[in-house]
């Protein structure tokens, strides 16, 4: 009898260590054979805990945040140019418990600047070039291309990743009394996709695809500035760069390095690179054809406000027998 009960113990045991390791590895038996769920379709336990946890420290921030305002022009008052660039920022926006006020926002703006701050000579730089703030409609100064152009290559000199963009796109249009100069341009926006603008090096593909401001037409450096913005975590390059790879544009194709920088950008959850590599795995292009992981992906399109291809993906859904409503259980 006592064989017996050790027996069922050890039995019921590593039944016990299977089902948790099993639950632990997140596994799902699905019609393409059982697989590892991808991260973006499951949360693990600590990441729920974690979660949970942010969401109570968050009456204590908002209550802190008043305060941390506070504290910032406390600082800028005493000369921290850091600090006088944020609260530039706060009276721009109407930030952080003050009101927008746009004209101290310049005059915030202009204390960091004089005291050698990279953003802050851009954001002035930005706001003579245009005569207003960045993401404003309101005209606050007159524009003044050769005072934009001053602050703006201050902040380059430094290394500043948006002022060496706007810098570069200064040389390639001839703005700010500089000559056009489509060499010097497509170094220093280069140089920014260095420093991590990946915006930068979107624009310059941009150009070299269809042959604008100045810029000859060439497929390959398309291709390759989106290669080293994607590999910099940029989802729309990656995505961009997985579509070149399917097609074959400006780089060889190659169906398995589309579907892993489609995967990328998916797992960062954006609707377009899940479609497309949705619509790989419905028709087994480059990859086993899994309807219900087509169908998982496809998912990714739905509901996420505006989508470009959500009535694509609704319809996909359909198509292999599933409905915009499957996607609560998918």
């Amino acid at each position: 009898m006592k064989k017996f009960l050790a027996l069922a113990l050890i039995l019921f045991a590593v039944i016990l260590v299977a089902y948790l390791v099993n639950y632990e590895l997140k596994k799902v038996k699905t019609p393409c054979g059982r697989v590892r769920t991808h991260r973006y379709f499951n949360y693990k336990r600590q990441d729920i805990a974690e979660l949970a946890s942010r969401y109570k420290s968050v009456a204590k921030e908002l209550h802190e945040f008043d305060d941390a305002s506070a504290q910032c022009q406390k600082a800028a008052e005493q000369g921290n140019a850091s600090a006088q660039n944020d609260l530039g920022y706060m009276f721009a926006y109407g930030q952080g418990g003050v009101a927008k006020d746009e004209a101290r926002a310049i005059v915030w703006y202009r204390k960091a600047a004089e005291q050698g701050y990279a953003p802050a000579q851009y954001q002035l730089g930005f706001i003579y070039g245009n005569g207003r703030l960045m993401f404003s409609n309101n005209r606050i100064v007159e524009e003044d291309q050769v005072q934009s152009l001053a602050w703006i290559r201050k902040a380059a000199d430094q290394g500043d990743a948006d002022a060496l963009a706007s810098l570069g796109y200064m040389y390639l249009h001839g703005k700010g009394g500089l000559a056009k100069d489509t060499a010097q341009g497509i170094a220093l926006i280069d140089k920014a996709g260095d420093q991590g603008n990946t915006r930068a090096l979107r624009d310059l593909a941009r150009m070299y695809d269809h042959g604008t401001d100045g810029v000859i037409q060439d497929k390959a450096q398309a291709a390759e500035r989106l290669r080293r913005a994607a590999e910099q975590g940029d989802v729309y390059a990656q995505t961009s760069l997985g579509e070149r790879y399917s097609n074959g544009e400006g780089v060889p194709q190659d169906k398995a390095q589309a579907i892993a920088w489609y995967r990328k950008a998916a797992n960062q959850y954006h609707p377009d690179a899940q479609f497309r590599l949705a619509e790989m795995y419905e028709k087994g292009d480059g990859v086993i054809q899994c309807k219900f992981w087509a169908a998982r992906l496809y998912c990714g399109s739905v509901g996420k406000g505006g989508a470009v291809h959500e009535r694509e993906a609704i319809v996909a859904l359909e198509r292999m027998g599933y409905s915009a409503g499957s996607c609560s259980w998918l």
